[in-house]
């Protein structure tokens, strides 16, 4: 699927003076301009990590003739994921927004898919009504966390490393649906040249997890745990793999790992919620 794949000078009613197109390699120079404002904390991706993995899934709309912002979206069998989305400041309360949305679901149903879902940080109160006025929910909270490897080297853990594993197959299909995770989520994780997968599982009632891991970024999401123990597992596993002054993790609704990690001196660069809908 291909957000933005339509006509490009295709203009909507609802939003006045908007115009969508799919997003082009010549579009990196706005992109390095918007990509920090999701806040996230991660590097710019380089203009050809733009050009070979990103553009392709982006719409970017323009109003008066300027782009002024972009979003990234994937689909994962029935449902469609909002990976970016961002209008700046300047060209808020526009309608861009929400008309990206618009074209990014009509697209997704199009594939498919009958719900969406995204990440949004906590306290964008004007981006979390306006998610709301389209139908999703906030389903559970999450924290990013980043810290220095050798912080990990202190948590102790009764797992041994020996029982995390790399999934095959079947047992990715499984850990998404247990974790109800988009399906084929983590096969793309695992496909991509900087990415791994690891995963415990266990037998026992929370012993569970899987946990992505990206070398370019040095980061794990989805990280997902049944228990503090398993998470804290997980990420003596990840830690193997990490080579950079920092790591970090996305802690979703194991609250007393990320309170760990915090008192052990991990820094909270934000929290978001996760929200679902239907298409």
């Amino acid at each position: 699927m291909r957000p933005g794949s339509t006509d490009p000078g295709r203009r909507y009613p609802a939003a006045v003076g908007i115009r969508l197109r799919p997003g082009l390699p010549a579009d990196y120079p706005g992109f390095e301009r918007w990509f920090p404002m999701l806040e996230s904390g991660d590097p710019t991706p380089s203009a050809q990590r733009w050009r070979d993995e990103l553009c392709g899934s982006s719409t970017v709309a323009e109003f008066d003739g300027r782009a002024v912002g972009y979003c990234m979206a994937q689909v994962f069998g029935r449902d469609g994921y909002i990976r970016h989305l961002v209008v700046e400041p300047e060209a808020r309360r526009t309608g861009a927004g929400r008309a990206l949305l618009l074209h990014v679901a009509s697209e997704m149903t199009a594939a498919g898919c009958s719900s969406w879902r995204l990440n949004v940080r906590d306290d964008n109160a004007p981006a979390l009504a306006l998610y709301a006025s389209l139908g999703l929910q906030v389903h559970h909270a999450c924290t990013s966390l980043r810290f220095p490897p050798a912080l990990v080297d202190r948590l102790a853990t009764g797992v041994r490393s020996q029982d995390v594993v790399a999934p095959d197959g079947d047992q990715i299909s499984g850990l998404e649906e247990r974790f109800e995770l988009p399906t084929g989520q983590l096969a793309s994780s695992r496909a991509h040249p900087s990415g791994l997968v690891l995963a415990l599982l266990g037998e026992e009632v929370g012993s569970w997890g899987v946990a992505t891991f990206e070398h370019a970024r040095q980061g794990s999401f989805p990280f997902r745990a049944e228990s503090e123990e398993t998470a804290t597992a997980l990420l003596h596993a990840l830690r193997r793999h990490a080579t950079g002054p920092e790591m970090g993790v996305v802690s979703e609704d194991v609250d007393a790992f990320t309170l760990r990690l915090i008192e052990a001196g991990a820094r909270v660069p934000f929290r978001f919620v996760h929200m679902r809908g239907p298409l």
